[in-house]
């Protein structure tokens, strides 16, 4: 992070610290005047921890709009979700979607449970990591609280400065045991070593491979945006899910079918467990599971 008053290179947005005071001399030449660093000090930070305050800050105080993206989440209907009570789900069907990061960043894998007969919800649980040696740093330049969230056993700090996908490998082999996981749902692009582990311990069939495109996402985007408006994506209020998901935006092509997207004017932002819950949704409905199947990717038109 530059010192306040520093020259800055002229970089991509998507690599700067748009928190700091310089990014607000740029756009308020009557900071200190007609502003008050004070306020706008208080503006930058509200922005920084709240993902439903960032496009407004944006805006108004760096002239920064989104000309193609729009807020996905609806938080408050998200947040009803969170009373639904979880019951015990050993023994039961599930998918899973991992969505992983090359090496430094959020990494996350979420099981999605479908509906039984005379049960209607579809159960969700999620875990993430992130290196061990980033934790203080991260929690101090994104403001989100991933040292209490580790305290908490909320996200799983893996030692050393990137991430060991082993422990993630050893998570997943351990649902296998615990519940009838039929399958997860990877994007080969980081995957190729993890996926290699996971089908020589169970077969291999039980990797899928979900790439990150409209045709892959779109139908998986719409029904998991069903399943929390209606009430039934029971999430068990899971902390870093749901930041997950208040960070999510989501672009449109000419069709209107959408992709996941993070702010593109946030670096900060981090999407992967509400990426990796719409791949576990995506590969369950493919499954035939909670109502009618979706179509096949090579049959969503554009």
């Amino acid at each position: 992070m530059f010192d306040i008053g520093q020259d800055e290179p002229d970089w991509d947005a998507a690599s700067r610290d748009l928190y700091a005071e310089a990014e607000w001399q740029k756009t308020n030449p009557g900071l200190g005047i007609t502003v008050t660093r004070s306020a706008l000090k208080a503006e930058a930070l509200e922005a920084k921890q709240d993902p439903q305050k960032r496009p407004s800050y944006f805006r108004t105080t760096l002239c920064l709009w989104e000309t193609s993206l729009s807020s996905f989440v609806q938080m408050d209907l998200w947040d009803r979700c969170a009373h639904i009570p979880v019951p015990d789900l050993t023994g039961r069907l599930c998918f899973g979607g991992c969505d992983l990061s090359k090496y430094g960043d959020l990494s996350a894998f979420v099981l999605v449970f479908p509906p039984l007969p005379g049960a209607p919800h579809w159960y969700v649980e999620s875990q993430a990591w992130i290196p061990g040696d980033t934790v203080i740093e991260r929690t101090r330049e994104e403001g989100a609280p991933y040292r209490r969230w580790a305290a908490e056993s909320k996200i799983i700090p893996t030692p050393g400065p990137v991430i060991d996908y082993g422990a993630i490998a050893d998570h997943i082999s351990v649902c296998a045991e615990v519940y009838q996981l039929r399958e997860v749902a990877f994007d080969p692009k980081f995957a190729h070593d993890l996926t290699g582990t996971l089908m020589e311990r169970h077969g291999t069939s039980f990797c899928a491979e979900f790439r990150q495109t409209f045709v892959d996402f779109s139908a998986p985007i719409v029904e998991t945006e069903r399943l929390y408006r209606t009430g039934l994506l029971a999430h068990g209020g899971d902390e870093v899910l749901a930041y997950c998901a208040g960070n999510v935006q989501v672009e449109r092509d000419a069709q209107e079918n959408p992709m996941l997207r993070k702010g593109r004017h946030d670096r900060f932002a981090r999407i992967d467990s509400f990426v990796a819950l719409v791949m576990a949704v995506g590969r369950a409905k493919l499954g035939g599971h909670g109502g009618a199947r979706m179509p096949p990717p090579d049959r969503i038109t554009f």
